[in-house]
């Protein structure tokens, strides 16, 4: 069980996923790939938002990284895709997903995409 009490969910390709709606995105995502509609996708990347730091006490402050659920590789474009609810759709995960729009915002080559 997860920490939103999903049940824990395998897709066709065998990955694990946290909710049964992610596993079924990803299950879609398989079948693009097959049908060459993206070129492909990978599951759970860690994408580092800001990078460690010493502050000024001289103390290390881990980098912030983000997770989202898939990154989908088409022509020309990466595109970024979290599956969410209105429960997973925490403080936390909107800020993280502005820094990672700030953070590409000048490239054209980049999407962000919810899927509710």
């Amino acid at each position: 069980m997860t920490k939103y009490r999903n049940i824990e969910r395998k897709c066709l390709s065998g990955h694990k996923h946290d909710s049964i709606k992610e596993a079924g995105h990803c299950d879609v995502l398989l079948a693009m790939k097959q049908n060459s509609e993206i070129i492909d996708y990978a599951v759970g990347t860690p994408i580092e938002l800001i990078p460690p730091i010493m502050n000024s006490q001289g103390e290390k402050i881990r980098a912030m990284t983000y997770t989202p659920d898939f990154v989908v590789f088409r022509e020309g474009v990466t595109e970024y895709v979290d599956v969410k609810s209105k429960v997973t759709k925490t403080q936390a995960f909107i800020l993280k997903w502005k820094l990672l729009q700030y953070k590409y915002q000048n490239d054209k080559g980049y999407r962000f995409t919810i899927v509710c």
